[in-house]
């Protein structure tokens, strides 16, 4: 895996300046699967960081711009992460001017065991990454892969969990709110759709941005032996208040 990164040159054009590589280079590690900006700070996701030594531990690098260039500052990992625990750690990314917040969904369908997922907060302080506080979901459950994907605006978050089952409908999928109290990240509202299949995968994508909010989905069926999902993917638009929940 590798991690591009172009500049506008004088005339417009974008021109490769400098290709970031994994700091312990192996097949199959995901680096570069989720890049993010913070200020002058990049991070790059790597859900299977050292995987021969680690497994799906995974992890997230620190790049700082020094000299017009980004310089590798620092290796980011979950203060409870450990070694072929299959969190995936690093495998989403959203960041602001002062916060990063790192994905670990946990493993699909090809393992045994299935973690329950979550999503870490790091501030940014001048380019050094600090954790303060771990996500997850008030109702979560092992395989939901909550963390499959991040929205940050400001103090609201968004968390696709895009493996959870709802009611009887196996990865129908569903997201949560989060809002920032003052001192920390609260969960706020849970969505669903109200008309949702199994196998919708509602979570595969979220954004926010003010008062809206966007959830994607793609309808496949990702568990063996389950039946097929012909329809195609959609994604649901919602007005939310700035305090992050639905109108």
């Amino acid at each position: 895996g590798g991690a591009y990164v172009f500049e506008r040159d004088e005339s417009g054009d974008w021109v490769e300046t400098q290709l970031l590589l994994p700091p312990i280079p192996v097949s199959v590690s995901m680096f570069g699967g989720n890049v993010v900006f913070s200020g002058e700070t990049l991070v790059v996701g790597e859900g299977s960081y050292n995987r021969p030594v680690e497994g799906g531990r995974g992890a997230a690098h620190v790049y700082n711009l020094a000299g017009g260039s980004f310089v590798y500052s620092q290796l980011v990992q979950a203060s409870d992460g450990a070694p072929f625990n299959d969190a995936f750690f690093g495998n989403a990314l959203a960041a602001d001017g002062v916060r990063v917040l790192v994905g670990a969904r946990g493993a699909d369908y090809s393992t045994a065991e299935y973690p329950t997922g979550a999503v870490y907060v790091f501030t940014n302080d001048e380019g050094t990454l600090t954790e303060v506080q771990k996500l997850e979901a008030g109702d979560g459950a092992p395989g939901d892969q909550f963390g499959f994907s991040i929205g940050i605006d400001g103090d609201n978050v968004l968390v696709g969990a895009s493996a959870a089952n709802i009611g009887a409908n196996t990865h129908q999928g569903a997201a949560y709110f989060f809002a920032h109290d003052g001192s920390a990240f609260v969960e706020s509202q849970k969505v669903t759709r109200p008309d949702g299949a199994a196998f919708d995968q509602f979570g595969q994508a979220v954004a926010i941005s003010g008062g809206t909010a966007l959830v994607g989905m793609w309808s496949y069926n990702d568990e063996p032996g389950g039946p097929a999902a012909p329809r195609q993917g959609n994604r649901t638009h919602d007005r939310i208040a700035r305090e992050g929940t639905l109108r």
